[in-house]
């Protein structure tokens, strides 16, 4: 659903979350619930103690990833998870945990084996852990490893996954890509009937139903521009925007912040768009929902840019105006 603003017309976008790709349990991820600049600051200032103990060294460090991943720093988001990974002193669940929250940020990072590769060792740790399966499931059938990936997404659904609408769309999505549209329509349905708000659910079958189909790659699932129904839940609590079954970004784009409801996303692009002057004129935002694992759902203030150089100057204006600017690309 779009929300007409007096200062523009903001786009909620709806995102699968990535198991941070389609599922949610008790181990999502975990935004920190000060502001992330702060989260950064105070857990930078306390990792300079040389007495630390190791493992709450590595919790902090991994405090410190999310907070980065809240920011869509996510090349300093992946150092941190993986020196506390490394550290190989937490807990069984809070390694899985880190795990699964590292393969996700590789996911967003294209590095799709590697991300496989870290939900698996996070299914090793913990067996039942839904989440990582959806994840893992996603990312398998991006690289055309079908029959895998329908494995996975049956084990989330078994495993407990209380948003069994997720791995019910991957489902859909595995049998549209091998030409079974009934059985992909059937799984819609049955993602819908789990969530009748489910969007990306809705949309498939409005684009099948109005023909011709269109059709979907092997080796890349087809990304689905979807604006948000009244109530979207694109991600369980362990779910994060999936890759592959999102609005297309394949543009560069500037991140204005973070936040927990539409409404303060929507109020911050009041002030930004009062604030910038003619900046942010003619521009179009979009609201990008986010489930941070722990912590619930985000909501990213986003606007899409010609190229990576254009974003950069904005970002650059935009800041010395006092408004908090991220140039971003996935």
């Amino acid at each position: 659903m779009s929300i007409s603003r007096g200062a523009g017309h903001v786009i909620v976008m709806a995102m699968l979350t990535l198991a941070t790709g389609a599922c949610a349990t008790d181990t999502d991820r975990t935004a920190p619930a000060d502001p992330p600049v702060q989260v950064i600051q105070t857990v930078s200032a306390a990792l300079t103690d040389a007495k630390l103990p190791v493992q709450e060294r590595a919790r902090l460090l991994v405090k410190r990833a999310l907070a980065h991943e809240t920011l869509g720093e996510r090349n300093d988001a992946l150092s941190d998870f993986s020196d506390a990974i490394a550290a190989n002193a937490l807990e069984t669940e809070e390694q899985a945990t880190a795990l699964y929250d590292r393969g996700v940020t590789l996911d967003e990072l294209g590095r799709t084996d590697a991300a496989v590769a870290d939900y698996s060792s996070a299914i090793a740790l913990e067996p039942t852990f839904a989440a990582a399966f959806n994840n893992r499931g996603n990312a398998l059938r991006r690289l055309g490893r079908l029959a895998e990936a329908r494995r996975d997404y049956e084990a989330s659904i078994n495993a407990g996954n209380p948003n069994p609408e997720y791995s019910r769309y991957g489902l859909g999505q595995i049998a549209e890509a091998l030409d079974q549209p009934s059985a992909a329509r059937e799984f819609y349905r049955s993602a819908l009937a789990t969530n009748p708000q489910f969007a990306l659910a809705e949309a498939r079958l409005v684009a099948m139903d109005s023909g011709p189909q269109t059709p979907i790659a092997r080796k890349k699932a087809i990304r689905h521009k979807v604006t948000a129904l009244p109530r979207t839940t694109d991600a369980g609590p362990t779910l994060k925007p999936t890759i592959s079954d999102v609005a297309s970004q394949a543009s560069p784009y500037v991140q204005l912040g973070a936040y927990r409801t539409t409404a303060e996303a929507n109020e911050a692009w009041d002030r930004a768009h009062q604030g910038a002057g003619e900046l942010l004129s003619g521009l179009t935002p979009m609201i990008v929902g986010i489930n941070l694992r722990g912590k619930g759902r985000y909501y990213r203030l986003r606007l899409v840019q010609p190229s990576p150089a254009s974003a950069g100057r904005l970002c650059q204006e935009l800041r010395t105006k006092g408004i908090p600017c991220v140039p971003l690309r996935d």
